[in-house]
């Protein structure tokens, strides 16, 4: 996710379709986590094959992870990681596993493809994170 500022100064959190990372053991390694061509990425995550399900699931996933985000006061750019347990399209369990806050943005990474997905190019994206801490910079060094 990224984060800007709104029109009255207000603190806003995009947050983007979640990836699933496959796995070629029982737990996903380093290699396959950063180098590219080791690992695999799914984006948006396949929580479902009806696409109408897929979606109100990836809804709450996004609600869930965006209410972490606020909680936790995350500004600039961020990934969550996190399992989801879907019971049924209605009913999820998002249990979290940590809190990149600054993610990598190697070849292998997702977030490029997450942040695609929401209109973004690669340069775009990293203006989106740099603008966000020019605005922040400047809300700051005004007076109270």
């Amino acid at each position: 996710m990224v984060t800007h500022y709104g029109p009255q100064g207000q603190l806003e959190y995009e947050v983007f379709e979640a990836s699933e990372a496959l796995s070629e053991g029982e737990v996903l390694s380093l290699e396959e986590k950063f180098l590219a061509g080791q690992g695999q990425n799914i984006t948006p995550a396949r929580y479902a094959v009806n696409p109408h399900e897929r979606q109100q699931i990836s809804d709450q996933v996004k609600a869930t992870l965006g209410a972490a985000a606020r909680l936790l006061n995350i500004q600039g750019y961020t990934r969550i990681d996190a399992f989801v347990r879907i019971y049924s399209p209605d009913r999820i369990e998002v249990i979290f596993v940590e809190v990149n806050s600054l993610p990598g943005m190697t070849p292998a990474t997702c977030i490029f493809h997450q942040a695609a997905i929401n209109e973004y190019k690669p340069y775009e994206f990293i203006d989106a994170i740099l603008n966000f801490s020019f605005a922040r910079k400047k809300l700051q060094q005004q007076p109270a």
